[in-house]
């Protein structure tokens, strides 16, 4: 059996939201949301290591969240995780919310 490296449970959308990266920005839906990152479901992708802000509508509220691209899958979109700041803690404080 393989290890689940995650600290945070995820949330499965889809949600709507954007990313913006060096490529510019785009809207998309957000899939498997957890407090430590996400995977963005887009046809355009960022560069694998790419630094990319997130912006994702949850529970009424708005979460812009800088991240870092993981994991790029080429027929369905890309996952990122997020960078340590006060958006990642107000974004696991509302997932904590909406998973009691």
């Amino acid at each position: 059996m393989t290890e689940n490296r995650r600290r945070h449970r995820r949330i499965t959308g889809p949600y709507d939201g954007n990313w913006d990266g060096s490529a510019g920005a785009r809207d998309c839906r957000i899939t498997d949301l957890s407090a430590d990152g996400c995977f963005i479901d887009s046809f355009s992708r960022p560069e694998m290591g790419g630094e990319v802000t997130i912006t994702v509508g949850l529970a009424g509220r708005s979460f812009t969240i800088p991240g870092k691209v993981v994991h790029v899958d080429t027929v369905q979109g890309f996952g990122v995780q997020f960078t340590e700041s006060g958006a990642t803690r107000q974004l696991a404080t509302a997932l904590d919310a909406l998973a009691s």
